[in-house]
């Protein structure tokens, strides 16, 4: 392990350092997160992975038998996303601050795992703009919104240190997961070991400090930012929160820890007392940092979301139920996307999720729609299939199954599993070729 890093934390921790270091080179155990806003069992098909719950809500650990988890039916269908209980943190945190309610910015969104989680904890009531820099990981936050049914969020993509430029100042709540110096995997990642030095930490303090110094601009009257790293630097952490505060009199930090984790370790009590520190060698989780700040004033939620009025052949699918959201016709694409007039002069690169296509004046599902709300399919139009059957559609084959020819959707058990053109005999794939060939993204 990288010598100048050792001398640092040895100072920093003394008696502890030793199980300090050694927690950074243990086996990891494995989590995933529950995709709850669907209401939907998948826990029923992973009974073999010796699953169980943790302390952090919708999250599990896992062992993996001779299957991996990434080849199930819940995770190839957005039911489950891997994920460590530290990095749930953060959004469940803003979730709880703002009542589930509000416009949101995620700052630097990609993968996807903080974004769906917020979206998820809302049960999809935020208006969530989630914003990446860098244009192959938009690729692969795109990819995992559609996936997991986030039809609230919206994307962009800015350097964040000028979002205050881009954007106007409407958010209730924000989201800073920061670039950081990745400590956390020094222990089994050569290069984050290799490149470690003082100077990176110093470099990334300035970045983290100008990119929140921007989004604090964005914030109204009584709206709060989430700020973390998986990172241990003071420099990174407790610090940059001290200059802000310094140096910003709007702001005023707000207890989140309230006695629920480690605390800080600047040495500054009154700061530390209220922050989150997540230590590898006190938890079996990640090691995170996360601080909370709030905008002085009376903070006024105003979500101006409209819904869906007009009648749409989608209903045909969906007897009865109730669409919080609107559904927009672009090229004979139909999508589904949270409408919102607080955010409606931006430019976004992607919104809500494809709920399906026009052949023909007819209608044809995506299955990513029937993923997210395959409750509330209709039960007549459905086909019940091995579980066999369902890994093979999700590889992108047909089907051979004699069935009634109105129906057109799969479901395992209670999973809807995907859409498909029933020609009598054939069940033919009509999955999205993106979810077989976006896998890697």
């Amino acid at each position: 392990m990288n010598q100048e890093f050792i001398k640092k934390y040895r100072e920093l921790f003394g008696n502890e350092s030793d199980d300090f270091f050694s927690s950074l080179l243990k086996k990891r155990k494995r989590y995933f997160r529950l995709n709850k806003a669907r209401d939907v069992d998948y826990l029923k098909e992973l009974n073999s992975y010796k699953i169980s719950p943790t302390d952090i809500p919708n999250v599990f650990s896992y062992d993996e038998p001779n299957e991996i988890i990434t080849n199930t039916i819940s995770f190839l269908t957005g039911g489950i996303y891997i994920q460590n209980p530290s990095s749930v943190i953060p959004p469940m945190i803003l979730s709880e601050l703002l009542g589930n309610n509000g416009v949101v910015l995620d700052v630097a969104a990609a993968p996807g795992g903080k974004t769906t989680a917020l979206s998820e904890f809302s049960n999809r009531n935020m208006t969530i703009i989630a914003n990446e820099p860098s244009s192959s990981r938009l690729k692969s936050l795109n990819f995992n919104l559609e996936k997991y049914g986030a039809w609230n969020v919206n994307t962009i993509s800015f350097d964040g240190r000028v979002l205050h430029k881009k954007l106007p100042q409407i958010f209730d709540g924000i989201l800073l997961d920061a670039p950081c110096s990745n400590e956390n995997k020094i222990g089994y990642s050569e290069e984050i070991n290799k490149n470690w030095s003082i100077d990176l930490l110093n470099k990334m303090k300035k970045l983290q400090k100008e990119i929140i110094l921007s989004v604090l601009q964005l914030l109204k009257p009584g709206g709060f930012l989430i700020y973390s790293t998986c990172t241990f630097s003071i420099e990174e952490n407790e610090q940059n929160i001290e200059e802000i505060l310094k140096e910003n009199s709007d702001f005023e930090l707000i207890d989140i820890n309230k006695n629920r984790f480690t605390k800080g370790i600047s040495g500054n009590i009154a700061l530390d007392d209220k922050i989150i520190r997540v230590l590898p060698h006190k938890s079996e989780y990640d090691g995170f940092f996360i601080a909370g700040l709030k905008k002085k004033g009376e903070l006024i939620i105003d979500n101006k979301n409209e819904k869906n009025t007009e009648k749409n052949t989608i209903n045909q699918f969906f007897p009865g139920h109730e669409f919080e959201g609107t559904f927009k016709s672009i090229d004979g694409l139909i999508f589904f996307q949270k409408e919102n007039r607080l955010i409606e002069k931006i430019k976004f690169n992607k919104t809500g999720i494809k709920a399906g296509k026009m052949i023909k004046n007819e209608l044809e599902l995506s299955s990513q729609f029937l993923w997210e709300f395959g409750k509330f399919f209709n039960e007549n139009k459905k086909i019940y299939i091995k579980r066999e059957n369902a890994i093979e559609f999700l590889s992108g084959f047909d089907i051979s199954m004699e069935v009634d020819r109105d129906k057109n959707a799969l479901f395992y058990e209670d999973i809807p599993v995907g859409v498909v053109k029933n020609l009598g005999g054939v069940l033919k794939n009509k999955l999205d070729r993106y979810f077989l060939y976006g896998r890697g993204i």
